[in-house]
C-alpha cells in the first residue's frame, strides 16, 4: 500500500515538473532560424526616385491682342502643329488689305510706263535736228551738246524712277511677307506632342506679346535614381535596377541605367542617373517617387545570410538551448542577402527575426523561418 501511494506521488511529481518545463519552455523567447546558404552576391546601390516630364513648354504668343478663341483643356492630348489659341486678326486683315491694293494699283502705274519715255523720245528727235543743222551750218555746235545733255539727263532720270518703283514694288512685298507672318503668328500652336498642364488664359481675354498663355508638358518622362555621394562610385550605364513606386505599392519594376550627370546636384548634393523603367509610359506619371536598388557587382557561389539577421559585424547562433553572439565579416549587402567572408559556414543557422532582442548566452526555443516567396 505504502509503495502504491509512493508511486502515485512520484508519478504526481514528474507531472507537475513536466508541465512546469512546459510552462517555462514557452515563456521563453522564440528564435526564428534560418541556415546560411550558397548564391550570388551582390552590391546593391540604394536610390531615391522621382519621376518627371522630359521637358515642359510654355505657350507663349508672339503677338498681342484679343483671344476669339481657344482649344485648350487640362488634360487634354495635343499634336506638334496643333492650334490651341486664335488671336482677332480683323484689324491685321483690313491693313493687309489696304497694302495690297496699294500694290496692286504701282504695278498698274509701272505697267502703264512713264512720261519721262515721252521726253527722252522728243530729246532724242531734238538731237539728231540739231544734228543735220549742226552740218548746215545753221546751229552752233554747242546747242547740239546741249540737246545731248538733256537726253542723258532725261535718261537718268527714267532710270532713278524704275530703280525706285523696283524699290516701291520690293517694300510692299516685304511688307505683306511681314504682315502675313505676324498674320500667323495671331494662331498660336504647340511645338511638340504633348498634354496640357497648366492654362493661364481664355477666350476674351486681352493679351500681350510674349505672354504665357499655357503650360504643357511633354509625354516623354525622365525617371531620376538621385544617390547619395558615399554610394555613387561605380554606378555606370547598363546597370541593371530593380525600381518601386510608391503609387504600386510593393510592384518592382525591372529598369536600367542609361546615363549618368557627371557632378551632383547643388541643392541636394546627390548624384543624377537616369533610368529606363520597363513599364508603360502612360504609368510613368509625373511626381511619382519610389526607391531603386542598383546593382553595381556580383560575386557568384557566395556564402549567404539572411541580412536580418546580421548586427553590424555579428550574427546569434543557437547552441544547447541557447542564444550565442558569434562574430563575422561581411562583403556584399544585397536587398535581402549578405555576403559571408568568414565566420560562418554553409548550412550554418542564425537567429533573423529580430536579433538585436536577444543577449549572450540567453535561453531560447527555436523556430524555422518560413521560406521566402
Amino acid at each position: 500500500m505504502k509503495s502504491k501511494t509512493l508511486l502515485i506521488a512520484l508519478a504526481v511529481l514528474l507531472l507537475a515538473g513536466a508541465a512546469g518545463w512546459g510552462i517555462y519552455y514557452q515563456t521563453l523567447p522564440v528564435a526564428v532560424m534560418d541556415a546560411a546558404r550558397r548564391g550570388a552576391a551582390v552590391r546593391i546601390v540604394p536610390a531615391n526616385i522621382l519621376v518627371s516630364e522630359s521637358f515642359n513648354m510654355d505657350i507663349k504668343s508672339e503677338a498681342g491682342g484679343r483671344i476669339v478663341a481657344s482649344h485648350v483643356q487640362l488634360g487634354r492630348e495635343v499634336k506638334a502643329g496643333e492650334v490651341l489659341y486664335q488671336i482677332d486678326t480683323r484689324d491685321l486683315e483690313l491693313e493687309i488689305e489696304r497694302i495690297e491694293s496699294e500694290y496692286k494699283a504701282l504695278k498698274a502705274r509701272i505697267a502703264i510706263g512713264s512720261a519721262t519715255r515721252f521726253e527722252v523720245a522728243t530729246a532724242e528727235e531734238n538731237v539728231r535736228n540739231n544734228t543735220r543743222l549742226v552740218e548746215q551750218g545753221r546751229v552752233a555746235p554747242i546747242d547740239l551738246e546741249r540737246s545731248k545733255r538733256v537726253v542723258e539727263q532725261l535718261k537718268d532720270r527714267l532710270a532713278n524712277e524704275e530703280i525706285s518703283n523696283q524699290q516701291a514694288l520690293e517694300s510692299y512685298e516685304n511688307t505683306l511677307k511681314l504682315k502675313r507672318r505676324m498674320l500667323e503668328k495671331m494662331s498660336v500652336t504647340v511645338a511638340n506632342d504633348g498634354t496640357i498642364a497648366e492654362i493661364f488664359t481664355r477666350t476674351g481675354d486681352l493679351i500681350g506679346g510674349g505672354q504665357v498663355l499655357a503650360r504643357v508638358i511633354s509625354k516623354e518622362r525622365l525617371v531620376q535614381a538621385q544617390i547619395s555621394e558615399e554610394n555613387f562610385a561605380g554606378v555606370r550605364p547598363g546597370l541593371p535596377v530593380n525600381v518601386q513606386l510608391l503609387g504600386y505599392g510593393g510592384q518592382l519594376f525591372k529598369a536600367g541605367v542609361e546615363r549618368v550627370l557627371p557632378n551632383a546636384d547643388e541643392k541636394t548634393k546627390r548624384y543624377i542617373a537616369y533610368l529606363k523603367v520597363d513599364m508603360a509610359d502612360e504609368l510613368l506619371v509625373p511626381g511619382l517617387t519610389g526607391e531603386a536598388s542598383i546593382t553595381v557587382d556580383r560575386h557568384e557561389n557566395a556564402l549567404l545570410a539572411d541580412r536580418r539577421g546580421v548586427l553590424g559585424n555579428s550574427v546569434f547562433t543557437v547552441r544547447d538551448g541557447r542564444a550565442w553572439l558569434k562574430p563575422v565579416s561581411t562583403g556584399f549587402a544585397g536587398l535581402d542577402y549578405i555576403e559571408i567572408l568568414d565566420g560562418l559556414a554553409e548550412g550554418d543557422a542564425i537567429i533573423i527575426d529580430s536579433p538585436s532582442g536577444f543577449r549572450d548566452g540567453q535561453r531560447v526555443r527555436v523556430a524555422k523561418a518560413p521560406e521566402r516567396r
